[in-house]
């Protein structure tokens, strides 16, 4: 008896290690939840609840999508790290692990508690930046280490029944590889369809809460921010990069990436007369109102970004750190005029993918600022997705609010401006 109980161990045991094995080898398993269900996704291309199938071809549409997701936050600095060529990094990582290059910027390993509290806060989706040159060894191969690591913090995000808007991040930017350069324009097309094409493969399972966004803040050669003398080829450059990025995704054999929303940018993120007037969406031969536009409003430019200090007075006087009312009319304007180009003129969903202030010892005016970018990005039928601030640093390791006083403002005023209808629906 003693060593039949003993064969029957073993055989248990022998058992549960071949489940385990047989589950390693499966697409992973994302459970995300319903009103009243627990759904399982495991890599088909329908998404089922309960008894219902949900083909590809039925998802949310982009500009339902655009309402569903409701208010965003970036997860800055940290997968989308660039080393110092051939500097410091490189001679203490000879080596390095997806955890060097996440933690480079002074941001710890992120772990599942930052996307819980986001989730309980009432955000509906996380904005994941990601570089990947440096990832890719000579034959544009993206390492597996590193597309593991993406892959896991994307579904921290759905996990938590959030959107997840995955991106290109500083492969563009000042002294990045990628740019608005109508001259070098087929090698670069060439490294930047190898990332999608991969992109893509990885996530070929994943429903309709995984949202792909073709690059962050293309610049030209010279880095112009402004595009005042970009060339009329090289801002033309930008629209042929979106379309290679659609036309790659839509060429997967997924049902799902035949059919998911994708976010397209302007020149620099910006919205400048000149970079709107250059700026085409790309033609999607595949489907139809499945494409959005994302630009970035870091406005008005000296209460967000300028940190001269031009009054001499004590730091929180000075001019350039109080939320003045003419900086509430100017970003009044600009997003009046992004309703005129976007939702007017190109029909077509619009991100305000970043936004935010530089911290000057003025919480008070910064959320005053928050208040209006969040109010009116919603009465003009935006999503908005603020720039890091609320929860940095080591406070991420503990999913500690660095300031709560900055997420309950963003939280409360999308709420109440929320419980109307948006003016893009009159």
């Amino acid at each position: 008896m003693k060593n039949m109980k003993g064969k029957l161990l073993t055989l248990v045991l022998f058992l549960a290690l071949m489940l385990t094995a047989c589950g390693k080898d499966e697409v992973s398993s994302l459970v995300v939840e319903n009103k009243s269900e627990e759904t399982v996704l495991n890599g088909t291309s329908e998404l089922v609840y309960g008894s219902e199938q949900i083909d590809p071809a039925d998802w949310e549409k982009a500009k339902d999508a655009l309402k569903n997701m409701g208010i965003g936050w970036n997860l800055g600095n940290t997968l989308e790290t660039v080393a110092d060529a051939g500097g410091w990094f490189w001679r203490n990582h000879p080596y390095p692990k997806p955890s060097d290059f996440e933690t480079y910027w002074g941001n710890p390993v992120t772990k599942p508690i930052v996307m819980e509290r986001f989730h309980e806060a009432g955000f509906g989706f996380i904005r994941v930046p990601v570089s990947w040159a440096e990832k890719m060894d000579g034959n544009m191969n993206i390492s597996k280490a590193w597309m593991d690591r993406v892959q896991e913090v994307v579904d921290y995000v759905l996990a938590n029944d959030m959107y997840c808007i995955l991106n290109v991040h500083h492969d563009t930017g000042a002294g990045a590889w990628l740019k608005a350069d109508a001259e070098h324009y087929d090698e670069m097309s060439k490294k930047f369809i190898a990332i999608w094409t991969q992109v893509a493969e990885r996530f070929k399972d994943y429903d309709y809460h995984l949202i792909f966004e073709g690059f962050n803040e293309i610049l030209d050669k010279n880095d112009d921010w402004n595009a005042n003398k970009t060339t009329a080829a090289d801002l033309e450059a930008v629209n042929r990069l979106n379309q290679d990025f659609v036309n790659t995704i839509r060429a997967s054999k997924s049902p799902n990436n035949k059919n998911r929303n994708l976010v397209c940018n302007t020149y620099a993120a910006g919205h400048s007369d000149n970079i709107l007037k250059a700026f085409k969406m790309p033609t999607d031969s595949v489907c139809t109102g499945r494409l959005m536009a994302e630009i970035h409003m870091y406005s008005p430019y000296n209460f967000a970004l300028n940190e001269e200090k031009v009054d001499g007075k004590a730091p929180d006087t000075y001019k350039y750190n109080l939320f003045l009312d003419e900086y509430k009319q100017q970003i009044i304007s600009e997003m009046q005029a992004l309703k005129n180009r976007f939702t007017t003129k190109l029909k077509v969903p619009l991100i305000i993918g970043e936004w935010g202030a530089t911290k000057k010892n003025n919480l008070e005016e910064r959320c005053k600022h928050a208040q209006v970018m969040v109010y009116y990005s919603a009465f003009y039928g935006f999503a908005c997705c603020q720039w890091m601030g609320m929860m940095t640093g080591n406070d991420r390791t503990t999913g500690t609010w660095t300031e709560p006083e900055l997420r309950d403002i963003i939280i409360n005023t999308y709420r109440e401006r929320t419980s109307v209808d948006a003016i893009h629906e009159d």
